[in-house]
């Protein structure tokens, strides 16, 4: 509990009182945020024979975030403010009561703190793949493709010393971001022509199957680490029995990894929530040894020792 003791001149209750209320005259809260992006990509393509081609790709890439707030307020600075012994202001007591309470300037400027967030994804990557044809069936030639992909990702998210415990006035604890991996995958797709229109059936006009499979290789590093395979298989048939109508169908197995954030970001504390047990239901037993101690900081009478209380409550059904 904040405390404005009885020697702050600008208490008028000549006595310690607790309090809570918004730094107005500080100014609002302000973030200046800078990115920086930069990408390359190159790739390359050919022919082999008459019905193969190749193509290969690399890829660097670079994202930054900087993030500069002003105007932050840490809590324990307030209530050393509102004792007049802050240590960048001392002797200047802090006002907490009025509209905008009107404060020292030179005590807004030592209570106001600079934040930082930085942060930055890196990611590589190369890629190859050849496609053609094996060779002809009666009703076309049968495709293929083949091809792989190695990429390398690190996420770094960094906070500046203050926000990481939590002494902002209103925020929680938050934790650092930092991961990387590197993904290898292959790939294979067939094409195999079934019926060809130049074939002349009556009722079927075409049909074609396609057999595909992807494997990926995951090497995971950070605030944990991981090896893991994942293997996907593909099957698809199209039938076009008439000129007017095309059939589909299709079996296919999917994978989606989560992202270095999802598995990395750091991790958030929050603030407890407790039912006010001054504005609780009417007849409302309050077990809660928190909530009992404080009802009795509010100078509400509950029995030393007691494990229970009805509360009467505000008569306001709906708000806890």
């Amino acid at each position: 509990v904040d405390v404005v003791p009885a020697n702050n001149p600008f208490n008028p209750f000549g006595e310690p009182v607790n309090f809570s209320f918004r730094p107005l005259d500080v100014g609002p809260r302000t973030n200046f945020i800078t990115t920086h992006s930069t990408r390359f990509l190159m790739g390359l393509k050919g022919d082999v024979l008459d019905n193969w081609n190749w193509e290969v790709a690399l890829m660097l890439n670079s994202d930054s975030v900087a993030d500069l707030g002003s105007k932050y307020i840490v809590t324990s600075d307030v209530i050393a403010a509102a004792s007049g012994n802050f240590a960048r202001a001392p002797g200047i007591f802090l006002n907490v009561f009025g509209d905008k309470q009107g404060n020292n300037p030179l005590l807004l400027a030592a209570l106001d703190n600079t934040v930082t967030t930085n942060g930055e994804l890196t990611q590589r990557s190369g890629d190859a793949k050849v496609t053609g044809e094996l060779f002809e069936l009666p009703a076309g030639p049968i495709g293929v493709a083949i091809g792989g992909e190695q990429r390398y990702e690190k996420l770094e998210v960094v906070l500046d010393p203050l926000t990481q415990t939590g002494a902002f006035a209103g925020s929680g604890t938050r934790q650092n971001t930092s991961g990387r991996r590197t993904v290898g995958s292959a790939y294979a797709e067939i094409s195999v022509p079934l019926v060809s229109k130049s074939q002349n059936f009556k009722y079927l006009q075409s049909a074609e199957l396609q057999i595909a499979a992807r494997t990926e290789k995951y090497d995971i590093r950070g605030t944990t680490n991981a090896k893991f395979d994942s293997t996907k298989p593909k099957v698809a048939i199209s039938i076009k029995p008439m000129k007017d109508l095309l059939l589909r169908a299709s079996y296919a197995e999917g994978f989606r990894a989560p992202s270095l954030f999802e598995l990395f970001s750091g991790a958030n504390g929050s603030f407890p929530s407790y039912n006010d047990p001054l504005r609780s239901r009417l007849g409302q037993t309050i077990t809660n040894a928190a909530q009992l101690e404080s009802l009795r900081v509010w100078g509400i009478a509950v029995p030393a020792g007691a494990t229970s209380f009805v509360q009467g409550g505000s008569g306001v059904a709906a708000d806890d």
